[in-house]
Formats: C-alpha cells, sequence, structure tokens
C-alpha cells in the first residue's frame, strides 16, 4: 500500500539524480582541497540541509 503512495515520475528521479550528483561533485572538492575537517562538515551539512528544504518546498507545491 505505500508504494501507491509515492510517486515514481521522471521529474522525481531526475531531481534525485542531480541533487545526488551535486553533493558527489561538492564532496569530492571539497576532499581535494586543503581544508579542515570542521569547514568540511560544515559544508557538507549545509548542503543536505539545503536539498531537504528543497524537498520540502517541492512537496509542497506539488499539492497545490
Amino acid at each position: 500500500n505505500n508504494l501507491k503512495i509515492i510517486n515514481f515520475k521522471t521529474y522525481n528521479n531526475i531531481y534525485f539524480t542531480s541533487i545526488c550528483i551535486f553533493i558527489i561533485i561538492t564532496n569530492q572538492i571539497l576532499k581535494n582541497s586543503d581544508i579542515n575537517i570542521y569547514n568540511y562538515l560544515i559544508i557538507i551539512f549545509s548542503v543536505i540541509l539545503v536539498t531537504i528544504f528543497l524537498s520540502v518546498l517541492k512537496k509542497k507545491y506539488e499539492k497545490n
């Protein structure tokens, strides 16, 4: 029954893959630069928080 709620449309797949690619590229850039662990973690967590925020906005506007 839960699979009926999940939306497997192409738009959602493109959104998910673009977020994953962005996070992977950001991760590789940060790993290859001379940056300390605290700044690295702050940037990664901020990217994750922004993507969560965008996902919430996307769900909100899809309902309308």
